[in-house]
């Protein structure tokens, strides 16, 4: 495992941007096209794990087919296991929503909803 510098990161942040400013996209246009992380949450019991990984694996697979995909990684919190996190990368938000809605999508999230018993949560983030 090798974490990515500060600054590099900082450096693909910028060259987003720049790339933003001299692609012709309107400023009103710019919130539709700019890539956006979505953070999603859940809470899954040990005695869950064994079913849920095979459901995260269809999705992942699944989504890195879809148009606008960028990247994806799932998280657990080391000092509450139970907790876990997926960060995805899109181009757009308009291209997450077109996944997060497709029938697709939501047979499978269907399945993990009712294997852990809530709703998972969603949050959708612009670089700022």
């Amino acid at each position: 495992f090798k974490a990515v510098p500060p600054l590099c990161l900082n450096a693909k942040i910028f060259a987003l941007g720049w790339a933003l400013e001299t692609s012709g996209i309107h400023k009103e246009e710019r919130g539709k096209q700019m890539a956006v992380k979505i953070i999603i949450r859940r809470k899954v019991p040990r005695e869950k794990e064994a079913e849920l990984l095979p459901l995260l694996i269809q999705l992942r697979a699944k989504a890195t087919s879809q148009p606008g995909y960028i990247s994806g990684e799932t998280l657990r919190n080391v000092e509450d296991p139970q907790d876990y996190m997926v960060i995805s990368t899109w181009q757009s938000a308009d291209q997450w929503k077109a996944w997060v809605s497709s029938p697709e999508r939501r047979e499978i999230q269907e399945k993990i909803d009712a294997l852990l018993g809530q709703e998972t949560q969603y949050s959708v983030y612009l670089y700022g």
